[in-house]
């Protein structure tokens, strides 16, 4: 009794510790799920984080593309303009042109690129104001020239102080320049930064991705052992069931043998006093036809000395308990009868057979006759019956 105790208590501490190593694993693989699930989001809301960078990084670009265009165009202006007035040159003439027309176009499109800088905005504005005054001023030197009056162009290029107008130009052309620069750096930093975090994500991710892995395989491998294990004890519990099995079955066929010969016995035993009773009722059935006789002759000689007691006794009551006590005897035949064979052939398979209803309900009803008849009762059968 001690050690069953005692080996049921290790039972129940060896299930406590597995139920709570499966708790544990469920919730750790639910925990890394989680963390996986947390940092694929962060993942992807990195990934729109470094698009967005990538975009303004493009857009930086194309600014300073903007802004050295223009630069160069404004360039060109002047240097178109001054060849052309040292030097009557129709070449400088058409790059004037060819760059007086780009310049307003080249500046739209800076504009509608800084447009979301409000100091590069102003720096635009006043780049405009100093562009008119110094493409107008330059249309007008230019007017001159193409006329013929070179000198007095080049007088008219000298008072109106171009060379420090350039020179204004230039400054706020570097200064956006600059900006876009500083934009640039941070820009780009920003996105390395970005492009660091969403490195160590992805990182993280396949790391988690490979604890989980492990620690999938180590539950899996756990599982699949301690199926194998339970496969053999249930291998072995079937086989030790199996022998139990053909132990009761003996048991039983055993049991069955002497149930049988006990019912063959008792049957033959039952089957002598049945056999007497049988025998006495066929002796009393022969004696009541003399008796019958005999009270009819008295009847007929002397009447008075008859009674209608002795007379029914003799015509009614004599006859029926007979026919009462064949009928008992023929069902207690038929149940010894039974036993008979139900001892023989105990290990028969039984098979349904079809029964005549009206035949076995009339039996029955003569067994109990007599008790109707002493309680006033009656039975009968109405039609045939399946």
């Amino acid at each position: 009794m001690a050690g069953e105790a005692a080996s049921h208590g290790r039972t129940d501490v060896v299930g406590m510790s597995e139920q709570f190593f499966n708790r544990l694993m469920i919730a750790g693989l639910a925990a890394g799920f989680l963390a996986i699930t947390l940092m694929v989001a962060a993942s992807v809301w990195l990934l729109g984080q470094s698009a967005q960078f990538s975009y303004w990084v493009e857009h930086t670009y194309q600014a300073e593309a903007q802004i050295s265009q223009l630069t160069i165009l404004t360039e060109r202006l002047e240097t178109a303009r001054r060849g052309y007035l040292l030097t009557p040159d129709p070449i400088f003439l058409k790059v004037y042109t060819d760059a007086r027309l780009e310049t307003p176009r080249a500046l739209d499109n800076l504009t509608r690129t800084v447009r979301d800088n409000p100091k590069q905005m102003k720096r635009v504005a006043l780049l405009r104001e100093l562009l008119a005054d110094r493409i107008g001023a330059a249309d007008a030197t230019m007017s001159i020239a193409r006329a013929g009056a070179r000198d007095r162009a080049l007088a008219l290029f000298n008072r109106t102080r171009q060379s420090e107008l350039m020179v204004t130009v230039r400054g706020v052309l570097d200064a956006m320049l600059r900006e876009e620069q500083a934009l640039m750096a941070r820009r780009t930093l920003a996105q390395r930064s970005n492009g660091a975090q969403l490195l160590v994500a992805v990182l993280g991710v396949a790391g988690l991705l490979l604890v989980l892995g492990g620690a999938a395989f180590f539950v899996i491998r756990r599982y699949a052992g301690d199926l194998s294990r339970s496969q053999g004890e249930l291998a072995g519990i079937n086989a030790g069931l199996e022998d139990r099995v053909r132990e009761r079955t003996a048991d039983l066929t055993r049991a069955n043998d002497e149930i049988q010969r006990f019912a063959y016995i008792v049957s033959h035993d039952l089957r002598s006093p049945l056999v007497n009773v049988m025998g006495f009722t066929s002796e009393l059935e022969i004696t009541l036809k003399p008796l019958q006789a005999f009270v009819a002759g008295v009847e007929a000689r002397a009447p008075e000395l008859v009674t209608p007691e002795a007379r029914e006794a003799v015509e009614t009551d004599l006859p029926e308990s007979i026919r009462f006590i064949r009928s008992a005897t023929r069902k207690m035949d038929r149940l010894i009868n039974a036993i008979l064979k139900l001892s023989r052939e105990g290990r028969r398979t039984i098979i349904p057979e079809p029964l005549a209803m009206n035949a076995l309900l009339e039996a029955q009803i003569d067994s109990v006759s007599h008790q109707l008849s002493e309680r006033g009762a009656a039975a009968t059968i109405e039609g045939r019956l399946p």
